[in-house]
């Protein structure tokens, strides 16, 4: 509570400075578990909580856009579903609201007929019909990719490829452009016990975000947890705690705690790769990530959807 009170009073002396702090907001894998969620890991509340994060953005009183970072239902070919329908209401109330949303393309969004199941995304979110695309929002821009490369064709992988390669370069040049974010679902670098940090991702688009200039945060979800990474310029290599505060690092969060079962993660002696999140459990909150430009830097904020949006956690990626 005590975060939340902070974050407000910041926001009001930002606004009586007559200056517009920037917000976006990311979430990721809002799918209800699935019979084998549930006799693997343990149920949560899980569908409660979705709707929890959903009502508590809806609520906030700033937020310039939205990014969903994939698999918004568990099976998007199950049609009409629960989750669906939540989709429906919170699309639609941030539209009321005229606060742009970004979906990226989960491996759920393709579940289980994948004909079937594109057919229900473009008619729930018509936008997903651009699979990878670029949204400026004051001088922050966001970059949208599909890294679900076993349901792309090699044209499509080619096309998305170069495009990519190209907007970074031009964001790059941009003068208007200050940091700007790239958002797949696919984690190049985690420690999840469920899934592994995806080669392919890292191969096409993280590589050529950790060299550019003004990337700042690489967002990935599918990882069901909180996990957040940090490098060097010219190291590939996660860094430690003890290096939180070096400038100009390179951000790479994991932010998939919205309502889908949690996943474990490797810690300790057997994780992957260094973690610098303050969570330092196997199991991490249910959450999103909201990241603000202000006249102090760039604030990252772990939120949880509970307790009137309570501010778990809050680092600045920029000062």
């Amino acid at each position: 509570m005590i975060h939340t009170f902070v974050f407000a009073i910041l926001f009001f002396l930002i606004t009586i400075n007559g200056i517009s702090a920037q917000t976006l907001i990311f979430l990721g894998d809002t799918q209800s578990p699935t019979i084998i969620d549930k006799n693997r890991f343990v149920y949560n509340n899980n569908d409660s909580t979705r709707k929890e994060i959903y009502n508590t953005i809806l609520g906030l009183e700033k937020k310039d856009a939205v990014i969903h970072l994939g698999d918004i239902t568990a099976l998007a070919d199950n049609d009409p579903s629960q989750e669906w329908s939540d989709f429906d209401n919170f699309k639609d109330s941030l539209s009321r609201q005229k606060v742009p949303l970004l979906a990226v393309m989960g491996n759920h969004e393709y579940m289980l007929n994948p004909t079937k199941a594109i057919e229900s995304v473009q008619k729930h979110y018509p936008e997903k019909n651009k699979s990878f695309s670029v949204h400026k929002f004051g001088s922050l821009a966001v970059i949208v990719v599909n890294d679900n490369f076993d349901q792309l064709s090699p044209e499509f992988i080619k096309a998305q490829d170069n495009w990519y390669r190209n907007t970074v370069n031009e964001l790059d040049a941009d003068t208007s452009i200050r940091y700007f974010f790239v958002c797949s679902h696919h984690p190049p670098f985690t420690n999840n016990t469920v899934t592994g940090p995806d080669s392919k991702t890292k191969e096409h688009f993280w590589d050529i975000f950790f060299e550019a200039k003004k990337s700042v945060v690489y967002m990935s979800g599918h990882s069901h947890a909180f996990e957040h990474f940090i490098f060097m310029h010219g190291d590939q290599t996660p860094l430690d705690k003890t290096n939180r505060f070096v400038p100009e690092l390179k951000h790479t969060i994991v932010s998939g705690g919205g309502g889908g079962i949690q996943h474990p993660l490797l810690i300790g002696t057997k994780k992957r790769f260094e973690d610098i999140a303050e969570f330092e459990t196997e199991i991490r909150p249910f959450h999103f990530f909201r990241i603000s430009l202000t006249p102090k830097g760039l604030l990252g904020e772990v939120v949880s959807p509970f307790n009137q949006g309570e501010v778990l956690n809050f680092f600045y990626l920029r000062n």
